[in-house]
């Protein structure tokens, strides 16, 4: 392998014609030194810097790499194979460390020097990286798809356990009829039978809008009166669990072209979730403010449990599930996903920003027209 001490003149010349190949080729003799090379090789691991013989060049390899580069070399020195191939990265004066392979070979007709061929293999390897991440990223979504639907399996199947349960419990008694008992059953077996219904209109939403199905239809919305009506529905379920929810909406009309049904969907599942998530004797805030251009700003911002960076930055994924305490399911997950496939249909941006113990702030901009 090349050193740092002078070499002795050329014993073994260049091949006939290797000036003019764009492969990099190196010469070396019996002692390992190199000994020649054409301008291709000067312009590739030299950065055009002149003749390479006599020069350090075990220095430009990246020294994670020398050790490799170096067991090839002894191979091929000790007459193991008639040919070996190495791959290391060159570190350049600019800084950058592109990858090159060296297939070191013996000169023909019995002559004990070498010949190697160094080629720039940085794309290969670049598009290697690529593929590595695409795959590990598919193996992440199959996981997390496979996930998500032994998940869903187990929603979908509690409310109506409880439908069929309650209602074989009123068939098959045998007591009195007891008009108390009956009425209380019922109103259990309709709230299952509506949280069943909105997560299969979840799931069906989702589908729809993955399929491009969903158009929006626009018209002229007031803000403040969508904010002050879907607080006031929030209000409600908020008294129920002891959260307290405040609406500041704007005192002049806010009026923007969207849709309204699906900026309901949006805010309805927003507020849900924040009273959802936050515990007694916490707080839930919906507001809605005039920006720049006349885009409309809202934000619903909730005192509950927050979350980790890890988590918001994968909030809106497909198969993220909903949690609250740690490691407890909550649904499906979709509400969240809605929300990311609906919002820039809608022209609209959301962001999420959240502390683990302090809470959670969704932030939606949707444009006038």
């Amino acid at each position: 392998m090349p050193t740092e001490s002078a070499l002795p003149p050329a014993e073994i010349a260049a091949p006939v014609g290797v000036d003019l190949l764009p492969l990099a080729v190196l010469v070396s003799d019996a002692t390992g030194n190199w000994t020649a090379q054409n301008p291709a090789a000067c312009a590739l691991l030299a950065g055009g810097a002149g003749p390479l013989a006599g020069r350090a060049l075990l220095r430009t390899v990246v020294p994670a790499d020398r050790a490799g580069l170096l067991a090839a070399w002894r191979e091929w020195r000790a007459g193991a194979a008639e040919r070996v191939r190495c791959e290391f990265r060159i570190r350049r004066p600019d800084g950058t460390e592109p990858w090159h392979a060296a297939d070191l070979r013996k000169l023909p007709g019995g002559n004990s020097g070498g010949i190697a061929v160094v080629t720039d293999i940085a794309p290969q390897k670049a598009r290697e990286a690529e593929l590595q991440a695409t795959l590990a990223a598919t193996v992440a979504e199959m996981k997390a798809r496979s996930d998500f639907l032994a998940g869903l399996s187990h929603d979908l199947r509690s409310p109506l356990n409880a439908v069929i349960g309650l209602t074989e419990s009123l068939v098959e008694t045998g007591a009195p009829f007891d008009p108390v008992r009956t009425d209380k059953y019922l109103k259990l077996v309709n709230a299952s039978g509506r949280q069943l219904l909105g997560q299969l209109n979840e799931v069906i939403d989702v589908v729809r809008l993955d399929a491009g199905r969903t158009v929006p239809n626009r018209s002229a919305v007031d803000v403040g009166a969508a904010v002050r009506a879907l607080g006031e529905s929030a209000r409600k379920e908020g008294t129920a669990k002891g959260v307290e929810v405040a609406i500041d909406r704007p005192a002049a009309p806010l009026v923007i072209a969207t849709d309204e049904r699906l900026l309901w969907q949006v805010l309805q599942i927003l507020l849900h979730n924040a009273v959802k998530f936050t515990a007694k004797p916490g707080r839930v805030s919906l507001s809605a403010v005039a920006g720049p251009g006349g885009w409309a700003r809202l934000e619903v911002r909730d005192t509950g449990a927050g979350m980790p960076p890890e988590k918001t930055a994968r909030i809106f994924a497909r198969h993220e599930p909903a949690t609250g305490a740690p490691g407890k399911r909550t649904g499906p997950g979709l509400g969240l996903t809605l929300v990311g496939r609906i919002v820039p249909l809608l022209g609209g941006r959301i962001a999420v920003a959240s502390t683990p113990g302090a809470g959670t702030v969704f932030t939606l901009e949707l444009p006038p027209a």
